[in-house]
């Protein structure tokens, strides 16, 4: 299995452990089995009596990191602003997928993998697909705005399945697929609201 699919079917398994309720995934809502904290750099600054100066030793701060103690994850975020909500939910997913995944290090492999699950889970394949099957094929910026992403993460996303070359139909993604199809029929008759 190349690492391309394992980063799917992790996002695709994480996926149906969840209820769907929108195009829009919202990460901090997912079921994923583990002991995850979400908090913000200044949230957890002010918990821990800790500068942001002293967390990255004078440099600036990551969009998010992952801290470990024991079986807690604790998924730290840039929420100032700067980086949008966007930007903000893809580096939630991200680090789970990088908790998911269970890299031990952090090169770039493993940016890549985390970046693939991320696509993969607030982008699902399953429900691209279903737009393909329901006879539309909607632009990035339309995509962006229906599941809530950046309008990059949704080119790079359409490039993805697009240089795969069709919709790959396992089991898991046709349960999935399923799931979708009501939001995805809603969508294209415009009645779809974004829900985060």
């Amino acid at each position: 299995m190349s690492w391309q699919d394992r980063c799917e079917r992790a996002a695709t398994a994480l996926l149906l452990q969840s209820p769907i309720t929108a195009l829009a995934t919202e990460p901090r809502k997912l079921e994923t089995g583990r002991r995850i904290l979400f908090d913000s750099w200044a949230g957890y600054c002010a918990r821990t009596g800790q500068s942001r100066y002293a967390l990255t030793e004078g440099g600036p701060l990551p969009d998010g990191c992952t801290l470990r103690i024991e079986d807690l994850y604790l998924v730290l975020t840039d929420d100032t602003g700067a980086a949008g909500a966007r930007r903000r939910r893809f580096t939630q997913a991200h680090e789970l997928g990088h908790i998911l995944l269970e890299h031990e290090t952090d090169g770039p492999q493993q940016e890549r993998e985390a970046d693939r699950f991320a696509s993969a889970l607030l982008l699902p394949a399953p429900a691209l697909c279903e737009f393909w099957r329901q006879g539309s094929r909607p632009a990035a910026e339309q995509l962006a705005d229906w599941f809530f992403v950046s309008i990059s993460a949704a080119r790079t996303r359409l490039a993805q399945l697009t240089a795969q070359g069709s919709c790959r139909w396992g089991e898991a993604e046709q349960a999935l697929a399923r799931r979708y199809a009501p939001l995805v029929a809603a969508a294209l008759a415009d009645r779809h609201t974004v829900t985060v």
